[in-house]
């Protein structure tokens, strides 16, 4: 009966680190697409002051 119940303990904890692996993961995975938006946000704002600037020196 005990080695059931350590096989029962085992079991959970395997299961747990599988479970905060995966949890852990995700978090890291959302990190990068909010850095990857970032940097496209960024992008596009560089790119919008080019044609701005572009657009007041054509004008000049």
């Amino acid at each position: 009966m005990e080695s059931a119940l350590w096989s029962i303990n085992l079991l959970a904890l395997v299961y747990l680190c599988f479970w905060a692996i995966r949890q852990d993961n995700a978090e890291q995975e959302a990190q990068a697409e909010q850095a990857k938006a970032r940097v496209l946000r960024k992008e596009e704002y560089q790119v919008q002051h080019q044609v701005q600037h572009q657009a007041e020196h054509s004008v000049e």
